[in-house]
């Protein structure tokens, strides 16, 4: 009877004990836990941008993924990929990102909820027994926090580039108390010219549309005579048409650590000349003296690059979309690496751009954020922009080669512009026996509030080609937008969300030019590898399970003898 109660002692003991073991073990686990992830960008695990977002949420983020049960073929991978990311993301969100799956089904009911919250219901084509059916799919993620929500649709979930960066920056929007706001200021094209100019609807859009991170104000040189006083950031498309007053509020507000995105053009608009050559000339400068003083020059000679972007050309009765070599390409080892903003970036077309030099101002950090490679060179004015030029012989009598910083940032203790004071009021000059009230300069500026030096605050991001943002050029070079994006947040957000946007799917196609022999050889790898592998398994299995027979065998010969 003892020995009965001491046995049952003992494996009450020990499932204690392993219990005890199995609790420790998962509470360590909920705080220190890793996930490998074997892809080249990472593609699999969440950045350390989101992770900072997740640990940051004090109240619970509530997301409910519309899954329809029975998808097509072409969905069952997005939807594996889309559960492993929020799988993710309730991972590290320690109980603070909640998930929840809803199949409407054929419930009227949620039907109409999942309408309600920006879901619809979808109808995709599938292709069963040589016929095509029409399929109605539920494929939503719906963010919700509070009284808000955020809806992701199915064209952001199937995107695994950009599903990461979808689902954090729609975090940070829902719990941000306030959308920042951001200044856009477009100058004519060209001075003096009552022309339509390049139009930036895309990037107004992009950045404070509907799912846009900022709330956009638009700056008229024509009703602002100086900057709304609550911005956030400011982004100028070309300069023309800036009031002095303007100039000196922008000065002020870099001053007290506002953040600038400078776009200038460096040619005025190209005019067609004698049959079909065309040539441009240096724009007029607009704020580029301003510029100067800040700790960046603009060298207005352009850029060719035979890294290039291509450009659609007239062929007689056809378009032929060819290498323009005046559209310098920014390859990924032309990004500055130590700015998180552009590190991960892959490409950047400027159309017509020119170099950016330092003018090295004490106390001013210049960084070249993009540059052209070392196979480029400048051409001087004229420029004749014809895509058919001699460029060996352009190369050769070049005024200077590359690598030339075509996008810089200025950051530290930048000086004002205006170190003698605002601007004077203007006073035309009165007729001759007349008596003429002065005409002031309105409004005018308090000069004991100036402030004399942004002590490190305020930031300057200074592009050569404010024609790579506009709208014909951005439909065309899509990755154009990921810089602008990047950078926005770079400047207004911090960091939060930069590794996230630029984590591009890279592509491993297989290699091109196999022989028959090679492809016949690769084939049977594919068929015969995995079976053989698994025969070669069991044989060590076998083998190994062999070898403890014989050892137990001779361990009771022995012991028998």
């Amino acid at each position: 009877m003892n020995n009965k109660l001491r046995h049952t002692s003992t494996n009450i003991a020990e499932i204690v004990i392993v219990v005890i073991i199995l609790v420790a073990v998962s509470l360590v686990g909920y705080k220190f836990f890793h996930r490998f992830d074997m892809t080249e960008n990472k593609q699999f695990t969440i950045s350390d941008a989101t992770k900072e977002v997740l640990q940051g949420m004090d109240d619970p983020i509530n997301a409910e993924f519309f899954l329809s049960s029975d998808l097509p073929p072409q969905f069952v991978r997005i939807k594996d990929d889309v559960r492993d990311k929020l799988d993710e993301y309730v991972a590290f969100g320690r109980g603070h990102f909640k998930l929840k799956v809803t199949d409407p089904g054929d419930d009227l009911d949620e039907k109409d909820r999942a309408l309600k919250l920006g879901v619809p219901e979808l109808e995709i084509n599938v292709t069963e027994k040589d016929a095509i059916t029409v399929k109605k799919v539920y494929f939503g993620l719906v963010l919700s926090f509070e009284d808000r929500t955020e809806t992701i649709r199915t064209d952001e979930l199937a995107d695994p580039s950009n599903l990461e960066y979808a689902l954090t920056s729609r975090l940070v929007k829902l719990t941000q108390e306030k959308k920042p706001k951001l200044g856009l200021f477009i100058g004519p094209f060209l001075q003096g010219q009552q022309q339509q100019g390049p139009q930036y609807e895309t990037l107004k859009q992009l950045l404070g549309g509907a799912q846009g991170m900022y709330e956009i104000v638009t700056v008229d040189p024509q009703a602002n005579r100086t900057l709304p006083e609550d911005l956030d950031g400011l982004i100028i498309a070309g300069a023309f048409g800036m009031p002095d007053s303007l100039k000196y509020s922008i000065d002020q507000f870099i001053m007290n650590g506002g953040q600038v995105l400078v776009m200038i053009d460096p040619m005025m608009q190209p005019q067609q000349q004698s049959g079909s050559m065309q040539q441009a000339f240096p724009s007029l400068p607009t704020i580029e003296e301003q510029l100067e003083k800040y700790g960046v020059k603009l060298n207005k000679q352009l850029v060719v690059d035979p890294s290039c972007g291509q450009a659609p050309m007239s062929g007689g009765l056809f378009t032929i979309i060819r290498d323009y070599y005046l559209w310098p390409k920014v390859l990924p080892g032309g990004f500055n690496q130590e700015v998180s903003a552009v590190a991960q970036l892959e490409d950047l077309v400027l159309p017509w751009c020119c170099p950016l030099q330092g003018t090295n101002i004490e106390g001013v950090k210049f960084s070249p954020l993009a540059s052209s490679t070392d196979k480029s060179f400048t051409l001087s004015s004229p420029f004749n922009l014809e895509p058919d030029q001699d460029w060996p012989y352009l190369e050769s009598s070049a005024p200077a080669k590359g690598p030339f910083t075509l996008v810089a940032m200025l950051e530290g203790n930048l000086p004002t512009a205006y170190p003698g004071g605002p601007p004077n009021p203007v006073e035309p000059p009165a007729a001759a026996g007349e008596e003429t009230e002065p005409v002031s300069l309105k409004p005018q500026f308090d000069a004991g509030s100036q402030v004399m030096n942004s002590e490190g605050q305020g930031r300057i991001v200074v592009m050569t080609s404010a024609l790579g943002l506009s709208d014909g050029f951005v439909d065309q070079f899509r990755q154009n937008l990921l810089f602008l994006v990047n950078t926005m947040d770079m400047m207004l957000l911090g960091d939060e969300l930069m590794g996230i946007r630029s984590t591009p799917v890279t592509a491993r196609p297989l290699k091109t030019g196999l022989d028959e022999k090679q492809k016949s050889f690769y084939r049977w790898i594919n068929v015969l590898g995995v079976p053989i592998l698994l025969v070669l398994l069991g044989l060590l299995l076998w083998f190994l399970k062999g070898q403890r027979r014989r050892a137990i065998a001779r361990y009771y010969e022995d012991f028998r003898g």
